[in-house]
């Protein structure tokens, strides 16, 4: 029994670890190779990056999106995860996008910011993504979507899927920028 709870601790604190300093989600080389032919267009055009190939949803209704990410709301955080039983920040992105706007995003929050374009805070619309640094790492490891009224839908370590502000003391501090995909 003891050994179990400290091995459990032991993998939570590595599993910590790995978040930290790979970012929240996978490498793209650690994701599979194989992939499941989904109907969605693939954004990676490896010869143009900040390019993507489907931009025939440009105009997907708000309550689409709302309604995409209700579903997930409440879906714990499992660090690679992109189901039910548990994602993480970016797989909860790549899901929300194949499901409403038909975009198939890389995996992970690095690659997403290599797509769209920047766009000031104030002109954040719903489905543009949000991208933080929330922990001593040079580049970006964190992402959500923006939702409205300064809110954000994103897969936290504590509590899963849920929405945030952007206005919190801790977002506003870590948030690195905002890109329109569409």
């Amino acid at each position: 029994m003891i050994l179990s709870q400290n091995s459990s601790l032991f993998f939570g604190i590595f599993s910590a670890f790995l978040l930290l300093i790979s970012g929240c989600s996978p490498s793209i080389r650690y994701t599979r190779s194989n992939r499941i032919n989904t109907g969605a267009a693939n954004v990676s055009d490896s010869r143009n990056p900040g390019t993507y190939k489907n931009r025939q949803n440009r105009n997907v209704p708000d309550s689409d999106l709302t309604r995409a990410i209700k579903s997930y709301l409440g879906v714990p955080y499992k660090y690679g995860g992109m189901s039910r039983k548990g994602m993480d920040c970016s797989g909860f992105v790549t899901l929300i996008y194949q499901k409403v706007y038909n975009i198939e995003l890389p995996r992970s929050s690095r690659e997403q910011r290599r797509y769209g374009k920047k766009i000031p805070k104030r002109k954040a619309k719903p489905g543009d993504l949000v991208f933080f640094r929330t922990a001593r790492f040079r580049g970006v490891n964190h992402v959500g979507i923006y939702a409205g009224d300064n809110r954000f839908a994103h897969s936290s370590l504590r509590h899963g899927v849920i929405y945030s502000s952007l206005d919190d003391d801790y977002y506003a501090k870590h948030l690195v920028e905002i890109r329109r995909i569409l």
